[in-house]
């Protein structure tokens, strides 16, 4: 089956692309989640306004990403946890905490944005990833102490 897709679906496509897919996903997933819609004249018509809103609209997405990671470079963050005898962590730093961290310096970021790549569970100076747009992420240096 064609479909115009409305809405970026990830290892698919983006706003605006005709892709064919089996009837079954089209039916069960696509068209029910409004993630796309069957192929004709009229739908093309509807995408391509759908697809110049989306373009205008990443445009502001980009430059807002960029104004927050070149923020996000000029911070270090600095979190206290609780601590073994040999430095260790009592369990993790968990992206919660590195969340609300950037939250408390006036930087919103969402969750799924911070990229952790191992476990922090020991005192010291770790660079985190944050994902911001698919084209801009940042590191943050996060400097774990103990707490007192």
């Amino acid at each position: 089956m064609k479909v115009i897709l409305t809405k970026n679906v990830e290892n698919l496509g983006d706003i605006g692309e005709i892709k064919t897919v089996s009837d079954g996903y089209a039916r069960n997933y696509l068209l029910p989640g409004r993630f796309a819609l069957k192929a004709t004249k009229h739908s093309e018509q509807q995408v391509e306004k759908m697809k110049a809103r989306y373009i205008a609209e990443k445009g502001k997405l980009l430059q807002k990403a960029k104004g927050t990671a070149e923020a996000i470079g000029k911070i270090e963050l600095n979190i206290a946890k609780n601590v073994h005898e040999e430095k260790k962590l009592f369990g993790s730093l968990g992206v919660s905490e590195i969340t609300d961290a950037l939250a408390a310096k006036k930087i919103q970021v969402d969750r799924k944005a911070v990229i952790i790549k191992e476990p922090i569970k020991e005192i010291g100076i770790y660079d985190v990833e944050i994902r911001l747009h698919p084209e801009v992420s940042a590191s943050v240096k996060v400097w774990v102490t103990a707490a007192e």
